[in-house]
């Protein structure tokens, strides 16, 4: 008897060394308790943005082209020169030019001569004519040679107008305000028309209008349904890194492109630059600013759950309306259940039944369920969310600023039920055991 009983007092104290052994040496821990982390709701502003890469372009580029043909004799401007709409950039020879422009000036005043003079004896003749003294056909004789004279002005003038042109043409000047981006001609080199041959010319420079610039950006496919023309957008360039450019978004490519094995879609914006700082080809990191909210009531991410996803079947609004088919607290009816359930119904009722779980899904579109401490405890409160970013989400309605609110990953709380019921198996298990060797 006495051999049983010690046999008996060994085995418990066995046991109860395993269960401190397994479970902590802390005979206060809990080995059910789930870890908690907890977050306070607080006022805050929010703003979405998407974030990528991009190069600075001009607005508008212009090749500059020389509308004559020549000997460049002056070049006044170089590569990075600011210039304005209007300044000389460069001038040709106007030997041959001149000498024509002078001919037709010539030819111009000679007609300019003529038909003052035939004009003066027309007017002499008619006279006559008017007195009887001259035939009608003397007269118009005269008038012939006026009209004659006339059409000889007009011709001159064409010319004369022509050679003006060109020897305007041998003078070079800017179209727009802007910086000299490349320059491909040097004094003494002879340059073709860009009008009159069919190579389209000789290059002479490029000229950018740089007061703003596009910063051009490749947006992911994912990202760009949230990107719309005018949103706002902040440029930093690898170049000054401490200097925080703004703009807007310009335009969206209306094709896709595959970079890399991944389709991109080419997103312009526009920057003011007038202080000069961007230059063309300049990398840069933008961000465009797809959503804001200022003085909104924000949680963290993990503190939004899908009410699915918590197994939620509480009221939808003030307690009104029940998500499922049981009231708050009660377990969802199975797929079985409610087969068999609607065997027993009519058709309206059925037709009911689905234009109320039609409504029910439409009016949780937009909510979310969070754990909110109410009296020491947290219990589930149905919300309404707005935008949300990589941290944080805006809760419209439905919490405070100051709520406490449960944060716990949904993977975390997964995780610690499995290792729970895992720690029950285990207990369960070394309590058989125990109960088997006694």
């Amino acid at each position: 008897m006495k051999k049983f009983i010690i046999i008996a007092i060994v085995l418990i104290i066995a046991a109860l060394g395993y269960y401190f052994f397994v479970y902590g040496k802390n005979s206060n821990e809990n080995p059910y308790e789930i870890d908690q982390i907890t977050a306070e709701a607080f006022k805050g502003d929010l703003v979405v943005s998407i974030h990528s890469n991009g190069r600075v372009t001009p607005v508008q580029t212009v090749e500059i082209k020389s509308k004559a043909s020549g000997e460049i004799i002056e070049l006044g401007v170089d590569v990075g020169d600011y210039v304005h709409k209007g300044d000389l950039i460069c001038r040709l020879d106007t030997a041959t030019v001149m000498n024509s422009y002078l001919q037709a000036k010539a030819d111009l005043n000679v007609a300019q001569v003529t038909v003052k003079k035939r004009r003066r004896e027309f007017d002499r003749q008619k006279t006559l004519f008017e007195k009887e003294l001259l035939s009608e056909q003397e007269l118009d004789n005269t008038e012939l040679l006026l009209e004659q004279a006339k059409a000889s002005l007009v011709r001159a003038e064409a010319a004369f107008s022509i050679a003006q042109e060109q020897l305007e043409d041998t003078e070079i000047r800017s179209p727009i305000n802007g910086i000299v981006l490349q320059k491909q001609v040097e004094e003494g080199q002879i340059i073709s028309s860009g009008v009159s041959t069919v190579t389209g010319g000789t290059l002479i420079m490029q000229i950018a209008e740089m007061d703003s610039v596009y910063v051009v950006a490749e947006v992911d496919e994912t990202d760009i349904g949230q990107v719309e023309a005018g949103q706002r957008v902040k440029v930093n360039a690898d170049a000054y890194p401490d200097l925080n450019f703004e703009g807007r978004v310009e335009k969206i490519a209306p094709m896709a492109s595959v970079e890399q094995n991944v389709t991109v879609f080419e997103v312009t914006t526009q920057i003011d630059n007038s202080e000069g700082y961007l230059k063309a080809g300049m990398n840069s990191s933008i961000e465009i600013i797809t959503a804001e909210a200022y003085g909104a009531v924000l949680v963290p991410n993990d503190a939004v759950k899908d009410p699915e996803a918590v197994g939620y079947t509480g009221e939808i609004a003030q307690g009104e309306q029940k998500i499922g088919e049981g009231a708050e607290g009660q377990k969802r009816p199975s797929r079985e259940e409610m087969r068999e359930k609607m065997k027993n119904m009519s058709p309206e009722e059925i037709a009911e039944l689905r234009k109320r779980r039609q409504e029910q899904q439409e009016a949780m579109a937009d909510k979310k369920v969070v754990m909110v401490k109410r009296e020491g405890q947290f219990v589930p409160q149905l919300v309404s969310v707005g935008k949300s970013n990589l941290d944080y989400t805006q809760v419209i309605s439905g919490i405070s600023v100051g709520d406490t609110v449960d944060a716990t990953p949904v993977s975390m709380m997964m995780r610690q039920r499995a290792e729970m019921r895992e720690r029950m198996e285990q207990r369960s298990g070394s309590m058989g055991g125990l109960r088997k060797s006694e």
